[in-house]
C-alpha cells in the first residue's frame, strides 16, 4: 500500500509540475452547448456571478458555463460532500483531470479551485470568494484570460459546504 500511494502523490506532482510548466497553454476541446444561469442552483449562480465581477472589474471577459465542466464540478462536489474528503485527488488517487480524459472532455491545461465552507448557506458563496481571490493561485485560475469556460458546483453534507470551480478554454 505504502508504495502505491507515493507512486500516486508522485503522479500528483509530476502532473502538477506539467500543468505549471504549461501555464498559461490553452485548452483545446469541442464545444458543448452552454447551459442557461437559471440551471444553476442559488449558491452556484452567486459564485459565478463574483468570479466573473473580478475578472470583469480587471477588463477580462466573463467566463460561459459549459455544461460538461458543470456536471463534473458537481459530481466532484457531491463526491467530496458523501465522503468527507476535501482535495483535489480523490481517495483513489483520482485527478479532476482523468475524469475530464474518461468524460471525453480533451484539454492542454485545465484548472480547479476547491473550497470548504462551514458558514450559513447565505454567507458560503462569499466566503469561499474570499478565501480563493486571497490564495494567489486560486485567484490566478479565476482571472487567467486563457479560460473562457467554467463549472460550478456546491455540495454539503450539514454544516459542511463544499464548493467546485472547474476552468477550461474549450474554443
Amino acid at each position: 500500500m505504502m508504495g502505491r500511494l507515493t507512486r500516486a502523490f508522485q503522479a500528483t506532482v509530476a502532473l502538477t509540475i506539467l500543468l505549471l510548466a504549461l501555464w498559461p497553454a490553452t485548452l483545446v476541446a469541442e464545444g458543448v452547448a452552454s447551459p442557461s444561469e437559471a440551471a444553476l442552483q442559488p449558491m452556484e449562480a452567486r459564485l459565478l456571478d463574483l468570479l466573473n465581477g473580478e475578472r470583469m472589474g480587471r477588463g477580462l471577459a466573463p467566463l460561459q458555463l459549459d455544461s460538461s465542466l458543470l456536471t463534473l464540478a458537481r459530481d466532484r462536489s457531491n463526491d467530496m460532500a458523501a465522503r468527507g474528503y476535501f482535495s483535489h485527488v480523490t481517495p483513489e488517487g483520482v485527478m479532476v483531470f482523468d475524469m475530464m480524459n474518461w468524460r471525453g472532455i480533451p484539454f492542454k491545461l485545465a484548472g480547479e479551485n476547491l473550497a470548504l465552507n462551514g458558514a450559513a448557506p447565505n454567507d458560503s458563496p462569499d466566503m469561499a470568494h474570499q478565501g480563493l481571490m486571497e490564495s494567489p493561485t486560486h485567484a490566478q485560475n479565476i482571472l487567467d484570460p486563457g479560460f473562457n469556460k467554467v463549472g460550478i458546483g456546491v455540495a454539503s453534507n450539514g454544516a459542511t459546504v463544499y464548493f467546485t470551480q472547474l476552468f477550461a478554454n474549450l474554443d
